[in-house]
């Protein structure tokens, strides 16, 4: 059952680990904006989810935390942008804080008129591995490479080009674990 976050919540979850946990991420997403209400919901296997939502003008974004009892959490982050000329920029973010720590960006630019793909990057990373973002631009984009941030971030002197047969170019960039 889904729980809108209030008093009583935050006093129950006092009496267990992973609520002592929750209570603290609570604040946490609070911090970033009180208007907006935090729900709770309980999971089986003694694990709790968060889940916060923030709007504005050209914005959306949704924030889903999961938590268990022995402190470990995965933070999903969406967010819907709504740009100039009929575009749309949608940004994933998962963290990943148990086990081998992972970071996983994905950044989606949309056009709304032919509704297709312009430019699509995606970057992962383990702390105990190798980071590797690769950067698709569309063939015939009405776009100027790069729109994302991640697309912006590709280093040319680094990363890998690549010409598909449809016309799209990638860009690889790869940094192997030592």
């Amino acid at each position: 059952m889904i729980n809108k976050v209030n008093n009583f919540t935050i006093f129950l979850n006092y009496f267990t680990p992973v609520g002592r946990y929750a209570n603290q991420e609570i604040k946490n997403l609070r911090s970033v904006c009180r208007h907006n209400p935090v729900y709770q919901k309980r999971l089986n296997f003694d694990t709790i989810m968060l889940q916060h939502d923030k709007a504005g003008k050209n914005i959306h974004q949704s924030t889903t935390v999961t938590l268990d009892s022995k402190g470990a959490k995965n933070i999903t982050t969406r967010e819907k942008m709504h740009l100039e000329n009929n575009f749309d920029l949608l940004t994933i973010i998962k963290k990943r804080f148990s086990g081998v720590k992972t970071y996983f960006e994905k950044q989606v630019l949309y056009n709304t008129e032919n509704k297709k793909i312009e430019e699509n990057a995606i970057k992962y990373v383990s702390y105990d591995g190798p980071s590797i973002l690769t950067v698709q631009s569309a063939a015939g984009r009405k776009s100027e490479f790069p729109v994302t941030r991640l697309g912006g971030s590709v280093h040319p002197a680094v990363a890998k080009k690549e010409t598909l047969k449809n016309g799209n170019i990638v860009y690889t960039e790869a940094y192997p674990y030592r």
